[in-house]
């Protein structure tokens, strides 16, 4: 039988490999745990980059009008006094041009706003009419002009392209069944041109 003393001794190698062993066994079960729970991750890997500044700036309508497509364009333009021309079945024209000075195309609109009441302003009939050029602005146009005077207003005119110029007719007549008081009568009223942006 082997001594007491190298029995002991026989025994404590093995203890001392046994609690070498526990710590190692500790850390790798950390380790495997440690990259189940990242594992998921990878896919959440990202990266940023960053733009320049910029800067963004508003466009601009606004329309001007004239007498001529040639002329001074501004807020406002004179047609003149258009006297003694118009009667019964008959019409009177006045041509007048519009420019988009905005930097937006717009829809050219009109309407008109009568001043004060008169038997000529009732009898009246009235359109603005699109023309290629002044010279198309004549009295054959006197069929558009169905509509009274203090009731008008006219959409579906010609877009207008940033810096472009439409020829535009104001045509007036009374009709040829009129039999009113409004002979020798006068009429005043405003034209009002309108330009409403749309998409380019």
């Amino acid at each position: 039988m082997a001594p007491a003393h190298r029995i002991a001794g026989a025994r404590r190698p093995r203890h001392l490999a046994l609690t070498a062993l526990g710590p190692l066994a500790l850390v790798s079960v950390g380790l495997i745990v440690g990259f189940a729970g990242t594992g998921g991750t990878y896919a959440a890997w990202n990266s940023s980059a960053k733009l320049p500044g910029a800067s963004i700036s508003t466009g601009s309508t606004a329309i001007k009008v004239s007498n001529t497509p040639s002329g001074s364009f501004g807020s406002t333009v004179s047609l003149g006094t258009l006297a003694g021309h118009v009667g019964p079945g008959a019409a009177v024209v006045a041509a007048f041009a519009v420019k988009n000075t905005g930097t937006t195309p717009v829809a050219l609109g009109a309407s008109v706003a009568p001043g004060a009441p008169s038997a000529l302003e009732s009898a009246l009939r009235v359109a603005v009419v699109a023309v290629s050029g002044a010279s198309q602005c004549t009295s054959a146009l006197s069929s558009k002009a169905v509509t009274p005077l203090a009731s008008y207003s006219a959409s579906g005119l010609p877009h207008l392209a940033s810096t472009g110029i439409q020829n535009l007719c104001l045509v007036l007549t009374v009709p040829a069944t009129d039999t009113s008081s409004a002979q020798g009568a006068s009429a005043s009223f405003t034209v009002n041109v309108t330009g409403t942006q749309v998409a380019s």
